[in-house]
């Protein structure tokens, strides 16, 4: 059982292969989180890049509202200087960020569909109604989605004899899906 379920919650847990849909979602959801990832890199590390090169340029442009300044040779020194410091410290904290965002966010869906299996977590319903703002929460075993919103007719399908179950992956922990005495349960 992975570490972030609450056990006290769980009443048994099974493994089964993923689905095509279950695979192919977990896919999708691993490709959006990487190109998000590239998206964002790229550009920022291409703008480092470019203050490297064409940093003098860039730093005394006549289009700030900065008083004009005549680019020496002192200045030139003092940019060849720090410029690589400078640079080479950004593009090194910018690049941790990114990999411990990667780890983060998409490193767990590629081992989900790598390994091919997704864990069935059988737990007591426990629901909160709260109709007065139309919003219909059960309560889940993961750390991180302790309340999660489902819709209005899978809050009334939810028998209290019987174990919901969920389908979720076991490393991202993304829900799959919420079932209750055979019927599927929308959730947000």
């Amino acid at each position: 059982m992975p570490k972030k379920l609450i056990v006290e919650r769980v009443i048994k847990t099974e493994d089964q292969a993923l689905s095509d849909k279950d695979r192919s979602t977990l896919i999708d959801k691993r490709n959006k989180q990487l190109k998000f990832l590239l998206v964002s890199y790229v550009p920022l590390a291409m703008i480092l890049l470019y203050v490297f090169i064409d940093g003098l340029s860039v730093a005394f442009r006549k289009k700030f509202p900065l008083p004009d300044h005549e680019i020496n040779e002192e200045d030139i020194k003092n940019f060849n200087l720090t410029a690589p410091w400078v640079c080479g410290g950004f593009f090194l904290i910018l690049t941790i960020f990114f990999i411990h965002y990667y780890f983060q966010s998409a490193a767990p869906f590629i081992k989900d569909v790598k390994v091919n299996k997704k864990q069935l977590v059988f737990i007591n319903p426990e629901t909160t109604d709260m109709s007065v703002f139309n919003k219909y929460y059960l309560t889940t075993p993961i750390f991180k989605k302790q309340q999660l919103a489902i819709s209005k007719e899978g809050f009334y399908s939810i028998s209290t004899n019987q174990p919901v179950i969920m389908e979720i992956a076991p490393n991202s922990l993304e829900i799959l899906r919420i079932t209750s005495g055979g019927k599927e349960i929308g959730f947000y």
